[in-house]
Formats: structure tokens, C-alpha cells, sequence
């Protein structure tokens, strides 16, 4: 071997390249199909069909219009980083994104191409999504919720720019070309590259995994025929999102308004009076005039625990020394329930009187 000659710029061993697709798949689209798997088993376990419940592709991030923009900017740009990783891995054995078809050499094929593509795919991705729905087997696909600022178009377009590129240079470029390289027959990769791109897709129900199965039987043929992934980005069906995003979590839902049923009913009731007379008399306590600035809520206390009964519907509350003292004779029991009267008479029917203001003074 000559000094100085490059030797990194070669095809890297068989486990290399399975280590390579590990490391590339489990930090992209690889984890994105686990967090779907575990995305619809949480919606399956849920209280509701699956038509009842929502997935989001694109949704605000904050509430502040401007840090909303900046967290989709740099959301996608965030997303993007494994095709930036691939790139390098396939420059570093000589490759390029050239050698998968993504290039400006051949414009208005790639265009017309993918045009062709999109209606067709798009219309019968549609259909089977539609019939999922009404099937059950699928949640309602929300597309997208952004506020109405300047930003959304060009982040709706931005997003879908992502999506395209992210999916179709992992699953069907660099995904298929270490797969031959390995060894792997047509069938056997492009079935493999099916499934993953199912996969990622769980999150939206069993309808989207199969749709997007079948869309990438398709796709992988069609490369493999044509050789390129940039009519492939062209033709990327709208409105599929690869990272799983929520708007509803599992759960029953509620089985009355907020307030009708889950607050108990407060006991006494408030009595309102009316007049200035009846006000006048509802705050004569002895103090100076003076007029009422607020209402007390009605409130009741729970006596059972400090209460001794002297009768058959009379309580009476105590001091704990006064009911813990050996009744011995008539005339402690006396004057004990003498006592009792004194320090807290019996209990009268619980009523609150709720104040009203009165421009006059009050006495």
C-alpha cells in the first residue's frame, strides 16, 4: 500500500454495513416505528374505538406566534440530520446521493414522473384510508392545526419537503443499495423496506400501516426500475407524517360536564335576602354601623365525632373532659347536660344568610 493513499474511500464489510444500518435506522425511522407500535397499543387500550380518537402530523409548538416558527424551523431541520449522516457514510465508501438518483440531472422526467406517481398513489392511498376510517381500524388523521399566520403555508410545504426527503433516501435509497450490497435478494428488501415504512406509520391505525406497506412495495420497485429517488420525493403522498405525534391520550371520556356531578352539593344551601330592612337585620350583631362589603359562603361542620347525644334527636357539643367524666349519679348526669347547654346549645337547623350590599348604614 502506497503512503498517503486514501484508504477509507471503499465499501465497508458485511457486519460493518449491519452495524451501519443499525446505527442509522435507531436513531431515525427505526425508533419512530417503535414509538408507533407502542403509540397504538396505548390507543387500543383506550376507552374508545380508534375512529374516535385523533393523530396530529402538524401541530402548533407554542403559544407565542414567533417561537412557534422557530420550533417548526427547527424541528425540521432536527429530523433531517440522519439523511446528513448518510451522506457521509456513503461518502466515506465512495458513494454519493448521485449514486440513488437524487441529483438535477434529469428535471422534467423526475417531474413528470412523480406527477404521474402522485395520482396515483394519492388517490387509492386516500381510498383505503377513508375505508379504514369507517372500518374502525383507523384514528382520525388530523393534517395539520397551525394558527393562521404568514408561516403556515411555507412550513406546511417545508414540512412536507422533510417527510419526502427523510423517508425515500433512508427507506428506499440507502436502505435497498447496503441491502444488495449484503446480498439480499429484490423481493427480500424491498418487503423489508415495506414494512418498515408500515411500521412508523402504526400511530395512525392498522389502515395506515397497511397503506403505506403497499405504497412501499410500489416505491421499491419503481427504484429499482428507474434507478432514482427523486421522482419518488416528488410523488411522496401529503399529509403522512413518519414521526408520531398525539392530541388525545388513552383514556374514558368524561361521564358528565366539569361541575354537574364531580363537586359535591354544598350543604346548607345559601339564603339570600332581599330589602333594606332584612339586610339591617341580618347584620345587627352589636357592633357599629357599618355596611356589608362581601358574602360568606355557606359552609357545615361535621359533629358526629364530637358530639354526645342526650336525647333521641338532640346533640349536643361537648368538651372532651366534660364527656370523658364518670357519670356516677343523677346529679353529675344534670349538671353536665346543664354545662353542654351552656357552651354550645342545641344544634338548630344549619341556615346561612348570604349579605347584600346596601348603599344605606346598617345598625
Amino acid at each position: 500500500m502506497a503512503l498517503g493513499e486514501d484508504t477509507s474511500l471503499r465499501l465497508p464489510s458485511d457486519r460493518m454495513i449491519r452495524w451501519e444500518l443499525f446505527a442509522v435506522f435507531a436513531i431515525s425511522l427505526g425508533a419512530s416505528g417503535v414509538n408507533a407500535l407502542l403509540d397504538l397499543i396505548g390507543s387500543l387500550l383506550a376507552r374508545q374505538s380508534l375512529s374516535s380518537q385523533q393523530a396530529l402530523l402538524v401541530g402548533s409548538r407554542a403559544p407565542n406566534h414567533w417561537l412557534d416558527l422557530v420550533l417548526q424551523l427547527v424541528g425540521i431541520a432536527e429530523a433531517l440530520t440522519p439523511v446528513v449522516l448518510v451522506f457521509y457514510l456513503l461518502a466515506r465508501s465512495g458513494e454519493g446521493p448521485a449514486d440513488m438518483g437524487l441529483d438535477a440531472s434529469q428535471p422534467g422526467t423526475d417531474v413528470i414522473r412523480g406527477a404521474g406517481l402522485a395520482a396515483v398513489i394519492g388517490g387509492a392511498g386516500l381510498g383505503l384510508y377513508l375505508t379504514a376510517f369507517h372500518l374502525g381500524i383507523s384514528l382520525n388523521v388530523v393534517p395539520e392545526s397551525l394558527p393562521a399566520v404568514w408561516w403556515r403555508i411555507p412550513v406546511l410545504i417545508l414540512s412536507a419537503a422533510h417527510d419526502g426527503i427523510l423517508e425515500e433516501v433512508l427507506v428506499v435509497g440507502y436502505l435497498l443499495r447496503r441491502l444488495d450490497q449484503l446480498g439480499w435478494t429484490p423481493w427480500q428488501a424491498v418487503g423489508f423496506s415495506a414494512i418498515l415504512r408500515g411500521s412508523y406509520h402504526l400511530y395512525q391505525g392498522f389502515g395506515a400501516f397497511l397503506g403505506n406497506a403497499a405504497m412501499g412495495v410500489i416505491f421499491g420497485f419503481i427504484y429499482r426500475r428507474w434507478g432514482r429517488v427523486t421522482p419518488l420525493i416528488i410523488a411522496r403522498p401529503r399529509g403522512q407524517r413518519p414521526r408520531p405525534s398525539r392530541i388525545t391520550a388513552p383514556g374514558s371520556r368524561p361521564r358528565a360536564p366539569p361541575g354537574s356531578v364531580s363537586l359535591e352539593r354544598r350543604t346548607p344551601l345559601p339564603m339570600t335576602t332581599r330589602g333594606l330592612a332584612a339586610t339591617a337585620a341580618s347584620t345587627n350583631t352589636g357592633q357599629g354601623a357599618g355596611t356589608p362589603i362581601g358574602v360568606m359562603p355557606p359552609y357545615s361542620i361535621a359533629v358526629c365525632s364530637t358530639a354526645t347525644s342526650t336525647g333521641a334527636k338532640d346533640a349536643l357539643r361537648t368538651s372532651s373532659w366534660r364527656r370523658t367524666t364518670p357519670l356516677t349519679s343523677a346529679l353529675v348526669v344534670a349538671s353536665t347536660t346543664q354545662a353542654a347547654n351552656l357552651v354550645s346549645p342545641s344544634r338548630r337547623p344549619a341556615t346561612t344568610t348570604q349579605l347584600a350590599d346596601s348603599p344605606k348604614a346598617t345598625l
